[in-house]
């Protein structure tokens, strides 16, 4: 169940965090998705990071909880969201490492409104070609701008 495992990792970051002599308020965000393709279900949970998917070329989000996994003041349940999953669907998991980006003209964030739209504007092309073009993408971005954060993007195809 991602929602607790979620909940498992907030424990055991907490539960780190309470050992340092720092009052350390970091946490992660995450998505988790267990895909089960014998019977066609994906099973999700979120802490501020959503699971974004394209079916039929329009593209959709799994919302996630506004929570961060980590300390807060106030502890929510991670909720786990099941869903069916169909052919030629494209699920994405990804850090905010891409989003976050300065770079640009100006020097800004690339945000996560330009990013859903580029994935959306990707996600007809083969998986390999999609990993190219957002790293092409990525790099052009950033330009000359140091890497702020750690850069993932999860790309899974269902056949």
């Amino acid at each position: 169940d991602p929602g607790k495992i979620l909940e498992k990792t907030r424990d055991l970051v907490v539960s780190h965090f309470n050992q340092s002599e720092k009052d350390i308020r970091d946490g992660m965000d995450i998505a988790i998705g267990v895909f089960d393709f014998s019977s066609q279900l994906l099973q999700c949970a979120g802490a501020n990071n959503p699971i974004w998917y394209v079916r039929r070329g329009e593209l959709f989000e799994i919302k996630a909880c506004k929570q961060s996994v980590g300390k807060t003041t106030n502890y929510l349940p991670f909720e786990t969201y099941e869903m069916q999953i169909m052919s030629n669907d494209i699920y994405y998991l990804f850090t905010d490492g891409f989003p976050d980006q300065f770079g640009g003209e100006k020097g800004k964030k690339y945000k996560y409104g330009k990013f859903k739209e580029y994935i959306r504007e990707i996600s007809s092309r083969n998986i390999d070609e999609q990993r190219a073009l957002l790293e092409k993408e990525f790099l052009k971005w950033r330009g000359e701008y140091e890497q702020i954060d750690d850069v993932c993007v999860m790309g899974i195809k269902v056949k």
